[in-house]
């Protein structure tokens, strides 16, 4: 897979952590060329510490000679590791790796297992044909329900995280916002620069609380729609795009802002929601199925419609309006946590794999 930051790599990352701490080897095969950001050498440098193996392929996307080396380093490390499961994440390494078992490494080919991501996830239809009978894993009960049905082994596995390592680290960032004396409020908004995260929506929500000194904070890696959003936000005095953060950054942020706005257009089961539920901060999110699936019953959390920028305004004021602590919050959140510790997800896995093995 690629390393770029994302909540699909932050989850494998923790994944491979938990699975090294369960007794097993874990290796993880990076396909695409770091590009030295902070948040991937601080995932890098916890999967070492943990003993994780990586295998550096540094594809360049977009380059015919590259891809060649890709599938020549993938078989080349497939063959040295010679695992029990191969599990791959994000659509691109679902096709090279399938390529690769298929035609050069068949004995491996019924240890493969997919994790599906996204609800729906993008295929083309080569990595449709490739995949139609590859053992799945389903990030969310919506992602299952939502991707086309395949003649393959599946379940869905809800994604889980690590406990969260909180600091004081975002203060800084904050205080710049808050210098005429006034009370100033934070609505967080953590997420790539793309269509799916549609903010657009973020735009015209943040257009409503100008001059109420309500500040929009957005951390993410620009992708398709960075430039027209970054136009955007230029336009709207009180949004403030932070460029791409450490996940302990994003921690610090969404335990010292005031409300951790999602208007996704769909998702898999985001882990940075995940993450907003574990820090405490009232979340205010779209009614897109994996959103519903986990926020409906949450404490502090309240579903918009995705078409209608009132609700969510209705909503991001109600949030704003919450005077309990983080950690009460939390504490009336804890009964419905439990099954989003990456522990449980981690030996759900782990399950999954062993029934796979069964039929090898």
């Amino acid at each position: 897979m690629n390393f770029d930051a994302g909540g699909a790599q932050t989850f494998v990352a923790s994944l491979a952590m938990e699975q090294k701490d369960l007794g097993h080897d874990v290796s993880i095969i990076i396909i695409d060329e770091l590009i030295n950001s902070d948040f991937q050498k601080l995932l890098v440098q916890g999967l070492r510490e943990k003993s994780v193996d990586l295998y550096f392929l540094n594809r360049r996307p977009g380059r015919n000679i590259t891809i060649v080396n890709t599938i020549r380093g993938i078989i080349k490390t497939l063959s040295t590791v010679n695992p029990d499961i191969i599990n791959t994440h994000i659509s691109t390494s679902h096709l090279i790796v399938s390529i690769c078992l298929k035609f050069a490494l068949s004995r491996l080919k019924d240890r493969h297992v997919i994790t599906v991501h996204n609800a729906p996830e993008q295929w083309s239809s080569m990595t449709h044909r490739f995949n139609e009978h590859t053992p799945s894993i389903y990030c969310s009960y919506s992602a299952l329900d939502l991707n086309p049905k395949r003649d393959c082994l599946s379940v869905a596995i809800q994604n889980g995280i690590p406990k969260l390592k909180v600091d004081d680290r975002a203060v800084p960032i904050l205080k710049q916002f808050n210098n005429n004396g006034v009370a100033h409020r934070f609505v967080l908004s953590v997420g790539r620069l793309s269509k799916q995260k549609n903010y657009d929506m973020v735009c015209e929500v943040a257009q409503h609380f100008e001059n109420k000194n309500v500040h929009f904070l957005v951390c993410g890696i620009k992708q398709e729609t960075a430039e027209q959003d970054l136009e955007n936000f230029s336009k709207i005095p009180n949004i403030h795009y932070l460029g791409t953060k450490t996940q302990e950054e994003v921690y610090s942020l969404m335990s010292n802002c005031d409300c951790f706005f999602n208007a996704s257009l769909w998702e898999g089961l985001p882990i940075t929601v995940l993450e907003a539920f574990f820090s405490g901060i009232p979340c205010v999110l779209s009614n897109i199925p994996p959103h519903i699936e986990i926020g409906t019953d949450m404490p502090y959390c309240y579903i918009s419609s995705l078409d209608s920028k009132d609700s969510f305004v209705h909503n991001i004021e109600k949030a704003l309006t919450h005077t309990e602590s983080k950690d009460l919050i939390l504490a009336a959140r804890q009964p419905f946590l439990k099954k989003y510790s990456i522990a449980t997800t981690a030996n759900n896995y782990v399950e999954f794999y062993n029934k796979v093995l069964e039929n090898v």
